[in-house]
């Protein structure tokens, strides 16, 4: 569901949960958009600080180690994209679009007609995102969809590229989540990927620690329970055939496992997804 892929939120409210310092971390499943409408904030990225003025927008792909400071005279908007966004319905974008790879920074010129049209439409994802408008979703997802084209139109001179130091470990990373998506099946063992890597099982680990925070098996089943949760969002399937689909053995283990990672078993999440009581 597109509601559940994205989610908006007022600077001062993040703030005010963090007490305006949010520490270095990282999100192994989201694309985050910070838009600095007055004030500003400090980024922190590669032990170094950047701050971000007013009127701006600041784009962080997952993966990406990074930190805030925010008073309480910034205000802006953060925009949260989940991995489903760039892999469900604008699959067929360009790989540029759907899977940025550094941080970007870009000052809004509002006489520059892409510029004011980028502004519109993140303020247009914002409206949308708090109202409870007819069409809200349909509404959502085109605009998103916008949203990443238009991103992706602002001319390369006229961004601020960051990019991170790990970059040995990075292009590791991002072969190791192809390889888990390309052979779709939980069963598959980590002596696989680390052998179709060339690389030890241990260092693996170390790289999905360093880019994430999170072990390999970890992203494993936080990848599978995702494609759970969009398969039980349908009908077509039972749960034990979903199950089996993912390359899960047992459907009883697929089902604990589940509630231990959502707090609702796959019965409990398809009901809600799809509104029954």
């Amino acid at each position: 569901m597109i509601r559940e892929a994205i989610h908006v939120a007022q600077f001062d409210r993040v703030a005010e949960n963090y007490e305006g310092h949010i520490k270095p971390h990282i999100h192994n499943n989201l694309h985050q958009i910070f838009i600095v409408e007055e004030g500003a904030l400090v980024l922190l990225f590669n032990d170094e600080r950047h701050t971000v003025r007013a009127k701006s927008y600041l784009s962080i792909p997952k993966n990406i180690l990074h930190g805030f400071y925010i008073d309480d005279a910034t205000t802006g908007w953060l925009i949260s994209l989940s991995d489903s966004v760039f892999e469900g319905p604008f699959l067929p974008l360009d790989p540029s679009i759907r899977t940025p790879d550094e941080i970007q920074v870009v000052g809004f010129d509002l006489d520059d007609p892409t510029h004011a049209d980028l502004y519109h439409i993140m303020h247009r994802c914002v409206h949308e995102f708090n109202h409870e408008l007819p069409h809200k979703e349909i509404a959502l997802e085109h605009l998103v969809g916008l949203l990443l084209v238009v991103m992706s139109r602002i001319p390369p001179a006229q961004k601020l590229a960051l990019k991170s130091f790990d970059t040995g470990y990075k292009t590791y990373f991002r072969r190791f989540t192809q390889l888990v998506r390309e052979n779709y099946s939980f069963a598959i063992p980590m002596d696989f990927y680390a052998s179709k890597l060339s690389i030890t099982t241990g260092h693996l680990n170390r790289v999905c620690k360093s880019i994430t925070g999170s072990s390999p098996k970890a992203i494993i089943i936080d990848y599978f329970i995702a494609e759970a949760k969009r398969m039980l969002q349908q009908q077509k399937l039972s749960i034990s055939e979903i199950a089996y689909t993912l390359g899960f053995d047992d459907p009883g283990y697929f089902t604990r496992l589940f509630r231990q990672k959502t707090g609702l078993t796959p019965k409990g999440y398809r009901n809600h997804a799809l509104g029954r009581t």
